[in-house]
């Protein structure tokens, strides 16, 4: 019986639990996932034109350099090359440099990375480690892990129509580890459960794994996996966070950051998510995190803070608070940096900009800082039609740093027919932007006229919580 056979098996016999529970969100988009063991689907699950649905974004060979503008400028060379790109799944390669690259591997260089950056500063990048992936998808982090000789096991916990693209990619790319399904002894390299029978998982890990799942749940979901981690995650272990939260007005689903009370590890390193693919999407944060000892936290409101970064993301800042990624988990924050983040924190709150005009009037505020206050300043003049919202704009323009903060602008130039410095904002925009260079493509294709711009930016410049 193939491994797609067994797990088809069963699931006939799941009972109802908690963590099985799919929100509308996954049960709308799991009803179109392919239900058969059929290999010759599984064997063609990457390719250009089969990517199975859901298991990442579906692009074509011609859209692969879209791609690379939005995440090549992020890839380490050196590391691609240390790769050893299967053919498992039908993937495409696209030639980066001297190297061939997988594509459907392109989307998770950044998360590989920072898992990398992450076991290094626990001290765990020494020895083999034992890792569990709450939502694996295809596997594309996990079989990265494996290839370089990181893992000692794995083991994926996901829901039946995802467990099975996972399972065939990781026991058909390592066909001489061993495998085990919904077993109680966890003692094969690939161990796999349904959510049901999580239970079953006794072992703690040095490594546990979350992105982009999380966030889609139920929030009792949400509530007993982040229990779960936290109580099967070794004392030196790190788990690495990358979610955002929903902004869809469902009450079900956590639209906070601070529902998930991250608060409860502690944070190693922060990042913020790089490559979003357009204006409308919302953003993610990266956390590494670990156990407190001895009864330690933080003396920052962590989860306050966490709020804040994620609004800022999705406002457009980034590059200027980097400082304040950085600090974070040095538990220090200077005093221009709390004031910054208190600021945003009333605009994103109260829909008002006094506090973020003081903070700028700062003689001593850092210089990033007090162009990222401009920038909000600027979005809120824009939403609000004050007269001078252009040329505030202008400035950010010519100052900023965040890739998407400049498209915001540049998109509100360009809707508007604005010049800027006798350039047209797109052409401006592309000679700006250091990282992320898809932006202009972006938005010249999405054609928002002016009040569609401004529509976008007026619910990104509040909480999501607050209607």
């Amino acid at each position: 019986m193939t491994i797609l056979e067994e797990i088809i098996e069963a699931e006939k016999t799941v009972s109802p639990s908690i963590y099985n529970k799919k929100s509308i969100l996954w049960d709308r988009a799991l009803a179109e996932r392919d239900k058969t063991a059929s290999y010759s689907t599984y064997h063609n699950m990457l390719s250009d034109n089969n990517l199975l649905y859901g298991t990442g974004p579906r692009q074509g060979k011609l859209e692969t350099i879209a791609l690379l503008k939005r995440f090549g400028a992020y890839l380490d060379a050196d590391l691609i090359k240390k790769m050893n790109f299967s053919k498992v799944g039908n993937p495409f390669f696209i030639k980066l440099g001297d190297s061939q690259i997988s594509v459907p591997h392109l989307f998770k260089f950044g998360s590989y990375s920072y898992i990398e950056e992450g076991l290094k500063v626990a001290g765990l990048h020494k020895g083999k480690i034992h890792c569990a992936e709450i939502g694996a998808g295809w596997g594309a982090v996990s079989s990265m892990l494996i290839d370089q000789n990181i893992l000692a096991s794995y083991t994926d916990i996901d829901l039946f129509e995802n467990l099975k693209n996972a399972a065939f990619y990781l026991t058909e790319r390592f066909p001489d580890l061993p495998y085990s399904l919904n077993d109680s002894n966890n003692n094969a390299f690939f161990n796999f459960y349904f959510p049901s029978e999580i239970k079953h998982v006794r072992k703690n890990f040095d490594l546990i794994i979350n992105e982009a799942s999380l966030a889609e749940m139920d929030k009792e979901t949400v509530r007993v996996y982040l229990q779960w981690i936290e109580n099967h995650l070794s004392e030196n272990g790190i788990f690495f966070w990358q979610n955002g939260r929903y902004r869809g007005g469902n009450p079900d689903l956590t639209e906070k950051m601070s529902d998930y009370r991250l608060s409860r590890f502690k944070p190693l390193l922060l990042f913020p998510q790089r490559g979003r693919a357009g204006l409308y999407h919302d953003s993610a944060i990266a956390i590494i995190l670990t156990k407190w000892t001895n009864g330690a936290s933080s003396s920052l409101p962590l989860d306050k803070y966490y709020d804040v970064l994620v609004q800022l993301a999705d406002i457009g800042i980034t590059d200027e608070v980097l400082s304040i990624y950085a600090s974070i988990p040095k538990d220090t924050l200077s005093d221009a940096q709390v004031v910054f983040l208190d600021s945003a924190d009333y605009l994103f709150r109260n829909k008002r900009i006094d506090k973020l005009v003081s903070f700028c009037q700062r003689s001593k505020a850092d210089r990033d800082l007090k162009n990222a206050a401009n920038y909000l300043i600027s979005a809120y003049k824009f939403i609000n039609n004050y007269s001078d919202a252009r040329e505030e704009f202008g400035v950010y323009f010519e100052n900023g740093k965040s890739p998407l903060a400049l498209a915001f602008i540049a998109c509100v130039f360009h809707a508007n027919s604005w010049k800027i410095k006798d350039y047209s904002p797109i052409d401006y925009l592309e000679m700006k932007l250091e990282k992320e260079f898809h932006w202009p493509d972006v938005i010249s294709i999405q054609q928002f006229n002016s009040q569609k711009i401004k529509n976008c930016i007026a619910i990104k410049i509040k909480y999501p919580w607050l209607k």
